[in-house]
């Protein structure tokens, strides 16, 4: 339901976009509008459908997404990276780029939450919740990077506040995005 949602409002808002673009080329040749989509990693599933459902609407409107951890894509834009629309895992990247006068006024706003989840593979399924982590049968425990990658910033905040990231500090792997990390835990 909430990626329909969002696909809708994705939708709603790049018509808006782009209809001052195109005001722009009345009376010229039209050509194609590529606007650049820099997406958190953890968003890939949710925003899969929208270019091609965008094009029905918008067939010379081209959609190009950047997919990365939310710190790698605010790195890319303080370093002047070409991008459009802006969709951060967490606020403290849109904080920083606001802070540097690196937002257009007016335009930030809240789409969407984070819900942080424990995931076993399949045949570790006794494994119910947090404090089991500790157990000498868990050997390793993937998190997102917490410096770069806002699902592990959350993980290192909820173990932490569970009072078990020391303990499991030497199990962790830290992961460039949450795709990274889905895929650890997969293999």
């Amino acid at each position: 339901m909430s990626s329909k949602i969002t696909t809708r409002w994705l939708l709603g808002a790049s018509f808006a976009l782009t209809a001052c673009s195109f005001a722009a080329l009345k009376g010229k040749k039209p050509q194609i509008i590529t606007l650049t989509v820099f997406i958190a990693a953890s968003l890939q599933n949710a925003m899969g459908e929208i270019p091609s459902l965008y094009a029905q609407h918008q067939p010379k409107v081209k959609i190009v997404y950047n997919l990365d951890s939310s710190g790698s894509l605010q790195q890319q834009i303080q370093q002047g990276a070409r991008v459009d629309v802006f969709i951060s895992a967490a606020p403290q990247h849109m904080d920083a780029l606001a802070a540097q006068g690196l937002l257009l006024k007016d335009t930030r706003f809240n789409l969407l939450s984070n819900e942080l989840v424990l995931i076993v593979p399949q045949k570790e399924n006794k494994i119910t919740n947090f404090q089991q982590l500790i157990g000498e049968g868990v050997q390793k425990i993937v998190i997102g990077d917490p410096d770069s990658v806002p699902a592990g910033y959350y993980s290192r905040e909820v173990l932490t506040a569970l009072e078990l990231y020391p303990q499991l500090y030497d199990k962790l792997v830290f992961a460039k995005d949450v795709r990274q990390a889905l895929f650890y835990v997969a293999t």
